[in-house]
């Protein structure tokens, strides 16, 4: 059951970028923090929202070893270790350079930024408001690790 969730977590992060990311692939060690995916394929999408004059026609990735620290999971150092990349590019002449476009993503993603950061101080206020004690506690254990 813990491989699933580990794999469904996978999936949300890499999943633009592997494909056919499942449990069958996946070596889990929970007690030493390791995670292992062997064998895996590159999205021919993978690099697209990056706008390069290139464009992965095969893509392959041997070894990708993931260390979590559980003993302090959300202070800790996340590592990833990637080994055997084989990405087989080609020219993209369809993509065309657009300063105007580039310059309003760049915008858009500001104003994201502050709105996320304008709506987690209206939460915390309106929680702290509400009940001071329940205030302290915060998400559990459980919803920060998933």
């Amino acid at each position: 059951m813990f491989d699933k969730l580990i794999c469904n977590v996978l999936n949300k992060f890499l999943g633009t970028y592997i494909e056919n990311l499942d449990g069958s692939n996946l070596k889990l060690s929970l007690w030493s923090g390791n995670a292992e995916l062997r064998n895996l394929d590159i999205k021919q999408s993978a690099l697209d929202e990056l706008q390069l004059p290139i464009r992965p026609v095969y893509g392959h990735l041997e070894h990708l070893r993931l260390v979590i620290p559980w003993n302090n999971l959300f202070a800790g150092v996340w590592e990833a270790h990637i080994t055997g990349v084989m990405l087989l590019v080609a020219p993209n002449t369809s993509i065309q350079y657009d300063a105007a476009r580039e310059e309003q993503i760049l915008q858009q993603l500001k104003m994201a930024a502050l709105e996320n950061i304008a709506q987690a101080r209206s939460r915390a206020a309106a929680a702290k408001e509400a009940d001071p004690a329940a205030a302290a506690d915060d998400d559990g254990y459980l919803e920060k690790l998933v």
